[in-house]
């Protein structure tokens, strides 16, 4: 597909290491979901996610892990403003 799936954040996101984020193939997609989310659009919206993600976490000393809905809502308005595609 040219577009990306919608992943929700919490795929980037592990319970066994607090401040790692997941992206490309080790992302916690249900196998269902692969049929999606294992092509390149999508692949290249989970690593643009991750870094800024990552880059969020450190600026605003925060745990990637314990992201609130405004921090995810910062972190896709940081991505939308950087023509990060989001949507289908």
């Amino acid at each position: 597909p040219p577009s990306p799936a919608y992943i929700p954040y919490d795929a980037l996101a592990t319970n066994f290491v607090y401040n790692l984020l997941i992206p490309g193939y080790a992302a916690g997609i249900a196998s269902f979901g692969w049929a999606e989310a294992r092509v390149l659009p999508s692949q290249c919206v989970l690593g643009d996610a991750a870094g800024v993600a990552a880059a969020y976490a450190v600026k605003n000393a925060k745990d990637p892990l314990n992201f609130s809905q405004t921090d995810i809502a910062s972190i896709q308005t940081l991505l939308k403003n950087s023509n990060a595609l989001l949507e289908k």
